[in-house]
């Protein structure tokens, strides 16, 4: 009866252990299962960042270069007192011509002076203006526009025969920049305007609402740049406590060892031996080890 019993009671512990054998085969097979798809869902995802960033690399880089552009007509009108839409246009034709808006804005500005230098009587700016047959005053009595003094004088400059003093007057009235002028006028005054109305025809001319919002989404850049820098700096600040009371410790660490290294020179010296003697012996082994198995 005893052996019966103890018969059935192998017969359940084999049962059992065959059973738990088939659960861990069980569940290796779910936890390769798992990880096969945990890894797949990253895939996925790792494939839809990819994608994501591919489509909003270019919309951030457009938005960058809108925002570059458009500040900088922005602040050039607030400079030089002309419309974005003016200098945008004047851009195109400057590019045109082989130079580029910075020199025209150059040229602009001195042009503002030279007419302000003719309502002080200044005879060099009065007999320019006055060789160009220009009227720097409107009907009103008061300056014209800078609009208007620019592609008046870029009229007058257009139609003169005599190229050296067509040079000079434009020097006069525009500055250095007058002399890069000269090339966007080669077609005449008639042949400017047509260039300029191109930009606006192909859609290059920036209004003055895209350069406003792009001077304040730069402006908005700028605010958060400074934010962030200032949030590391705060972090910073409240480190630099802490890691000062750090410091001072480690120096009160430190300088016993330098003592000690101080007056036992001798022994590191003789360390510094062994420790060659046992590089070079590990080395000669190496040597011998080559030779052996070449041997072998």
């Amino acid at each position: 009866m005893a052996s019966t019993q103890s018969i059935r009671a192998g017969k359940a512990f084999v049962e059992l252990f065959a059973d738990d054998k088939r659960l861990v085969r069980g569940l290796k097979a779910a936890s390769a299962r798992l990880k096969a798809w945990g890894a797949g869902v990253r895939a996925v995802g790792m494939k839809m960042m990819a994608a994501g960033a591919g489509i909003l690399a270019p919309l951030l880089l457009s938005a960058k270069q809108f925002a570059a552009m458009g500040d900088a007509l922005d602040k050039m009108s607030g400079r030089v007192g002309a419309s974005v839409e003016f200098l945008s246009a004047l851009s195109h034709a400057a590019e045109i011509g082989g130079t580029d808006i910075a020199a025209m804005e150059v040229g602009i500005r001195r042009l503002q002076r030279t007419a302000y230098d003719a309502t002080q009587e200044l005879s060099t700016a009065v007999d320019a203006f006055k060789e160009l047959g220009i009227n720097i005053r409107g009907a009103d009595g008061q300056l014209k526009s800078t609009e208007a003094l620019f592609m008046e004088s870029a009229a007058a400059l257009a139609k003169m025969k005599n190229n050296t003093k067509k040079a000079a007057l434009a020097t006069v009235i525009f500055g250095r920049a007058g002399t890069k002028l000269l090339p966007m006028l080669k077609n005449g005054a008639d042949g400017l305007v047509e260039v300029m109305e191109e930009a606006r025809r192909l859609g290059i001319v920036m209004s003055t609402e895209d350069a406003t919002a792009a001077a304040e989404l730069t402006d908005a850049w700028t605010r958060l740049t400074s934010v962030l820098k200032m949030v590391v700096a705060r972090v910073g600040g409240a480190l630099a406590p802490r890691l000062t009371e750090l410091a001072a410790q480690i120096t009160q660490i430190v300088r016993p060892v330098i003592d000690w290294i101080r007056q036992n020179a001798e022994l590191i010296v003789s360390v510094a031996k062994i420790g060659l003697v046992v590089a070079a012996a590990g080395a000669g082994l190496i040597v011998l080890g080559g030779v052996l198995s070449g041997l072998g």
